[in-house]
């Protein structure tokens, strides 16, 4: 899925994770690219799939956060950001939510 994030690492494309998220279509985070956010990712859909080679690259307490609204998420995920203040990824009350392949680089916490 084209989302429109620049995915260059150093525009914040926060609105446009958030807006592919709420798409509820499967998000893939392209090969080469850095998507840098601000905010919480949040508001994942049932059986939605977020990931890829790309990396996320979070700015201060920024998370990608797995709630009990969605059941059976699935997470890819790689982060990069020496700048990060919080845990990379937060499941909270969450059903069946898969974690398939998780990389913190210069990450303050891995999975909460």
């Amino acid at each position: 899925m084209d989302f429109g994030a620049a995915g260059d690492g150093v525009t914040d494309d926060t609105a446009e994770l958030l807006a592919a998220i709420a798409s509820c279509e499967n998000v893939t985070l392209e090969h080469g690219k850095t998507y840098l956010f601000s905010a919480d990712l949040t508001g994942f859909c049932d059986h939605q799939y977020f990931g890829g080679s790309g990396i996320l690259k979070p700015s201060g307490s920024s998370s990608v956060v797995v709630d009990g609204a969605a059941t059976g998420v699935e997470l890819e995920l790689t982060f990069n950001s020496a700048t990060h203040s919080d845990y990379a990824i937060k499941i909270m009350d969450a059903s069946r939510t898969r974690i398939k392949r998780f990389l913190a680089i210069d990450a303050y916490g891995g999975i909460y």
